[in-house]
């Protein structure tokens, strides 16, 4: 848990201010489209949907209980 909150952190402050190492580092090909905000609200959309999806799965299964 901490490390992936570390991990965040770090991430989080090389974007604000880059690095010519840093950026050749991480040739990472996810960054450039998680980065703009319409794939920022596709991801959560899409998490959003699962959940919803989770959440009336577990009330149908509550209710044919």
């Amino acid at each position: 848990m901490h490390a992936i909150a570390a991990g965040r952190q770090h991430t989080r402050v090389r974007l604000d201010r880059p690095s010519p190492k840093a950026k050749a580092k991480t040739a990472n090909p996810f960054t450039p489209p998680l980065r703009s905000p319409r794939r920022v609200f596709a991801v959560s959309y899409e998490l959003n949907r699962a959940r919803t999806a989770v959440a009336s799965h577990r009330l149908v299964l509550i209710i044919l209980k």
